[in-house]
């Protein structure tokens, strides 16, 4: 049986990614996905519009970030 694996990477730089979810179907783990990245999107947000441009420094969202999805076969 093939699952799939949403998978998570804090930072490209120093980290490996992390499963976040396992689903039956690749639909399942695409919409995890996308759950996340709104998720973490609207975080980012409303610290931008809390703290302001002036602190905000050009730091772009999710920029050493990264998601994939991820086939794993699941033996008997």
């Amino acid at each position: 049986m093939i699952l799939y694996q949403f998978l998570y990477c804090p930072c490209i730089c120093e980290s490996e990614y992390c499963t976040i979810s396992i689903h039956k179907t690749p639909k399942g783990a695409y919409t995890a996905m996308r759950k996340d990245i709104l998720k973490r999107y609207n975080e980012w947000f409303e610290w931008r519009l809390k703290y302001g441009k002036k602190h905000f420094k050009g730091r772009k969202f999710d920029e050493f970030k990264s998601r994939t999805i991820g086939k794993i076969k699941l033996e008997q």
